[in-house]
């Protein structure tokens, strides 16, 4: 089991070129880059549970996962004008040779049809430790595992002819932490990098379930 905190926005639309070369600014290492295919199994009306088959195609075969949250979901300012959504999860990760019997046995009603949203995916990652006490950047594709950090991501999504691009940041840590760790490394990354523009809003600001169910409405 895994425990995180996160808080993203969701953009209809490509990345731009601004908002590219803010985030590829003077990494430590050549940044993490993966394509992936993700599909997500919709709760309508839920925001409180995450399932997904990640990568199931793959070269590694890919995981189901399922991610439940802990705690109310909290409004927090990041810096001036970047204000989101933070939620936090604990999540669980199966090898995908059973993920049908897991579906079936977390899906409602006999006749429930499971609803998938399958999204292609290219994204980009950056990795912050939090181990000495201040946010320091460390190769996301390197052996260092951090024990408290926080990843930042900006990931091109694609579903069915739709375009759009998501920007957060992932905690890790102990449920305890989680967080602080995210609230230490996003103030580090706008303090050093600058807010770009005024479009990190709370309106713009929901978890990859959330997201997800507005395909399946």
């Amino acid at each position: 089991m895994l425990n995180s905190a996160e808080v993203r926005w969701f953009f209809e639309g490509d990345i731009e070129a601004a908002v590219d070369a803010w985030f590829r600014a003077e990494p430590i290492a050549e940044l993490r880059a993966e394509n992936r295919r993700d599909d997500y199994l919709v709760f309508p009306g839920s925001e409180s549970v995450g399932v997904k088959l990640r990568d199931r195609d793959g070269p590694q075969a890919g995981k189901f996962e399922v991610k439940a949250s802990i705690g109310a979901a909290e409004t927090v300012t990041l810096a001036a004008e970047v204000h989101g959504r933070a939620d936090s999860w604990s999540k669980w990760s199966f090898a995908t040779v059973d993920w049908e019997r897991w579906v079936s046995a977390i899906s409602t009603g006999a006749d429930a049809e499971p609803t998938w949203v399958g999204t292609d995916k290219r994204r980009m990652l950056r990795k912050f430790s939090l181990d000495t006490g201040t946010a320091l950047e460390v190769d996301p594709a390197g052996e260092s595992r951090p024990v408290n950090g926080c990843s930042v991501e900006i990931v091109r999504l694609q579903v069915g002819a739709a375009t759009w691009w998501t920007f957060g940041f992932e905690s890790f840590g102990s449920r305890f932490d989680v967080r602080s760790n995210l609230r230490a490394v996003a103030s580090h990354w706008f303090e050093t990098r600058g807010v770009l523009d005024a479009r990190f809003r709370v309106t713009h600001s929901v978890a990859y379930p959330t997201w997800a169910g507005t395909f399946a409405e």
